[in-house]
């Protein structure tokens, strides 16, 4: 290859194969002689002419993954959400108690959840040395990164590299997961990614006629999704094979050996857990599978009712959009006439088109969704809108859609840059001595990439990205330890529970309606014991968690108290008085 020569690869459209589309090797360009646009791509990568060190923004980027995912992890008490403590006392007791086949929740079988995530914490809380709000959320940030690499592997196979950068960046930095679900510890992002893999697995096994090994790979992932949410994953796999298979005229390959022996991966796992299950727990498959459907039925429309049903009918789109902003905006770049018509001639953004569809409409109709069940259909959508967007700056385009989308990245960075000095003088980020020194390590480059943002037209959505990273760190320095120290008074309150039982048996009083999960995880923290309830057997020897509502002063000795924080409502520690009645 000549001096200041370099390869270039372009997104064109596919061959009369359909199955090396968007992946297809160009001539040679020399870098050093005038080109018709003003952008070449040098080494994989869009580089301007002014300067080539905008090769490093993808490596900047992963430099600011850690501060933005890891820094102040930790801080925040498990009770801002509720299901982030479920899973993490699940773990708790399952240890604690020396079972591992049987979720429970105060000493009680839990059975809306298989028990795969709850593992997943055991083991990340016993690398870490202790059961912690870290070693949950440790979880869902390397669940995330994975999910990143995933996207980026696969979207490689697809797009040029520097798509498949952005995209898997994409991902991390959409509105939902950047600034809530990724700094949580739930099942939503690992659950994600397993599902997401099983839909890019399909579809590269199927176009290598690898049609036995799709079949069992994909159905070891279905069973990895049941175990981590149940039921769910197998309205997924039943969509998309029955959509895609139909879509590619191969429907009669459902009712054949191979899928027969995909389905025998899936069985033989699921229904080997839960007869070790029912043995131990004395439960049918019946009652367990009741509680599964009722837990994938409750958020649909048969719950909620037709007027709810419509409402959440129509704002679904909106919702969408809102969530997984700012890249959800690059779908202005479809507007155009001919776009569904592009994406049907490429197989890979019509697979992706179309297994959205058919998965999301369960969602669609269900009113009582949230956004995070619905995270491994995130990326296949802006594969569809990056393909676009890539195709019209590759054409040198200054269409509309192009300046709009452009234009509103940069109104909220330059927007988040000036605003971010003015926060410390209303009082919004607390009395940190360090504040200044804090804000000042993110608003300076923050202020360098508004510059460039205006300079180099090229890269204004890896910026972009930098800037959500940055924004994130400073959500990470400033409002994260604000809202723990909102909470810090439920905690001690919680915490001051050990110190009055110290030494006596201590229980659930009966159905004790305002203790939650989060207070009974430090609780068995504290105290090195699992906290269960009690409905008969009680004696003035023990120590009781009563909530208000069972408060009676003529039967109960007050030891203690604080205040429930999803009530703002005191929760006691008793001792039964001699002679009362408890019935």
């Amino acid at each position: 290859m000549l001096e200041g020569a370099y390869e270039s690869t372009v997104i064109r459209p596919p061959d009369e194969s359909g199955l090396n589309a968007f992946r297809q090797r160009s001539i040679v360009v020399n870098c050093t002689q005038p080109t018709p646009h003003p952008m070449v791509r040098c080494s994989g990568w869009i580089v301007d002419r002014e300067s080539d060190a905008v090769n490093w923004l993808p490596v900047i980027g992963l430099v600011l993954l850690i501060p933005a995912l890891f820094l102040n992890l930790g801080v925040n008490p498990l009770f801002a959400v509720n299901d982030e403590a479920i899973r993490i006392l699940v773990s708790q007791e399952m240890k604690l108690s020396g079972d591992y086949l049987t979720p429970t929740t105060f000493g009680e079988p839990y059975l809306n959840k298989p028990p795969l995530f709850n593992w997943l914490v055991m083991l990340s809380s016993e690398l870490s040395g202790s059961y912690t709000e870290f070693s949950l959320r440790l979880v869902s940030v390397l669940s995330l990164l994975g999910f990143g690499l995933l996207v980026f592997h696969y979207a490689s196979k697809q797009f040029t590299r520097p798509v498949a950068v952005f995209l898997a960046f994409a991902l991390v930095t959409t509105g939902r997961i950047l600034y809530f679900d990724s700094f949580l510890g739930l099942i939503d992002i690992t659950h994600g990614m397993v599902v997401f893999w099983n839909f890019m697995l399909i579809y590269h096994l199927f176009h290598r006629r690898k049609f036995l090994g799709m079949f069992v790979v994909s159905y070891a992932l279905t069973a990895a999704a049941f175990f981590l949410k149940g039921l769910p994953a197998l309205v997924f796999q039943g969509i998309t094979l029955s959509v895609f298979f139909w879509m590619e005229g191969r429907f009669r390959m459902l009712f054949s050996w191979r899928h027969a022996a995909g389905i025998l991966v899936l069985l033989i796992p699921v229904v080997t857990y839960y007869f070790f299950y029912s043995l131990r727990n004395e439960l049918s498959f019946g009652e367990l599978f009741t509680v599964l459907v009722d837990q994938s039925t409750q958020r649909t429309g048969m719950q909620h009712g037709l007027k709810r049903s419509l409402e959440h009918f129509v704002s679904f789109p909106f919702e969408w959009i809102y969530h997984f902003a700012p890249w959800t905006l690059l779908g202005i770049t479809l507007i155009r006439k001919g776009s569904l018509q592009r994406i049907g001639r490429h197989p890979f953004l019509r697979y992706c088109g179309v297994i959205f569809l058919a998965n999301v409409s369960v969602y669609w109709l269900s009113p009582g969704v949230f956004a995070r069940y619905f995270f491994m259909m995130v990326p296949l959508v802006l594969m569809i809108f990056a393909f676009f967007y890539t195709q019209e700056k590759e054409q040198g385009s200054n269409a509309w859609q192009i300046r709009a989308v452009e234009w509103t990245f940069m109104f909220f960075v330059l927007a988040g840059t000036f605003m971010l000095p003015i926060l410390p003088l209303i009082g919004v980020m607390g009395r940190d001595p360090l504040v200044w020194l804090k804000l000042m390590t993110i608003w300076v480059p923050l202020l360098a990439i508004s510059i460039l943002l205006l300079k180099w037209k090229a890269h204004r959505l890896m910026l972009t990205v930098l800037a959500f990273l940055l924004f994130r760190v400073a959500f990470n320095f400033f409002v994260l330890p604000e809202r723990a120290a909102a909470e810090a008074r439920y905690l001690d309150g919680v915490r001051g529970v050990a110190r009055a039982a110290e030494g006596s048996p201590l229980y659930i009083f009966k159905n004790n309606y305002l203790l939650q999960e989060a207070d009974v995880f430090y609780i068995n923290q504290d105290r090195g014991e699992m906290l269960v309830r009690k409905h008969e057997g009680f004696t003035t020897r023990e120590l009781y968690l009563v909530d208000d509502r069972q408060y009676d002063p003529a039967k109960f000795e007050l030891l203690y108290q604080y205040a429930c924080k999803w009530y703002d409502r005191p929760i006691r520690v008793c001792r039964i008085r001699e002679g009362a009645d408890l019935r």
